[in-house]
């Protein structure tokens, strides 16, 4: 199941906030292929825990012509991914 171009763009539009953008590290599969902003501590413990290379892209959108399969973002601050969790939930939970 794929995530839809129109909501990938919303969570990057928001992953990419400037007060996020330092501390997360944005994951996309598309195509059994992990495309990455850059590659980050988070990305490489995730490359090396999953078995896969990551394809650094400075600009995500660019491979957005193609529906993702999962949108991922990292951080090592857990109280800031349960802060996210819980907006994306009131944003995007079904009704």
């Amino acid at each position: 199941m794929a995530v839809s171009t129109e909501i990938t763009q919303q969570l990057l539009d928001y992953f990419e906030q400037s007060e996020l953008l330092s501390l997360l590290s944005i994951h996309f599969y598309i195509n059994d292929q992990l495309y990455v902003r850059e590659i980050t501590k988070e990305t490489e413990n995730y490359a090396q825990r999953c078995g896969v290379t990551p394809i650094p892209l400075s600009d995500l959108p660019q491979v957005l012509s193609k529906e993702p399969t999962k949108v991922l973002a990292l951080c090592d601050d857990g109280n800031l991914i349960q802060a996210l969790l819980g907006n994306l939930r009131l944003e995007y939970t079904p009704v």
